[in-house]
């Protein structure tokens, strides 16, 4: 996905195993850049969870034996949708997200 991404002109953060304290950096500096940028697109391919109808992303090294350690432990996927909000990025559903990827990329290949 780095390749394919960096190919149409994204510049990418990619961190690979990364534990909380990295991801959270990487976070932040995907919202710095958001700031400076025309479209953002946040891809994580690691594991995930719902706990209460709150999606987590699960750092690597990650120590959850319950759900209650879920909390502390993850990061909520809310902290992305929320550094997306403050850099001023409008959020659309899965399926406009699909078509209006598919529309950017086909414009940075002409």
């Amino acid at each position: 996905m780095k390749k394919v991404l960096e190919k149409v002109g994204f510049d990418v953060i990619y961190e690979f195993d990364a534990n909380k304290g990295t991801m959270l950096k990487a976070i932040d500096s995907f919202s710095d850049k958001l700031k400076r940028s025309d479209v953002g697109l946040f891809y994580y391919a690691g594991h995930g969870v719902q706990i209460n109808q709150e999606n987590f992303l699960i750092p690597t090294r990650a120590h959850i034996t319950s759900e209650t350690d879920v909390e502390y432990a993850a990061l909520a996927a809310g902290r992305v949708l929320g550094k997306m909000n403050s850099a001023g990025v409008r959020i659309k559903n899965s399926k406009s997200r699909i078509k209006y990827f598919n529309d950017v990329v086909a414009q940075r290949q002409a």
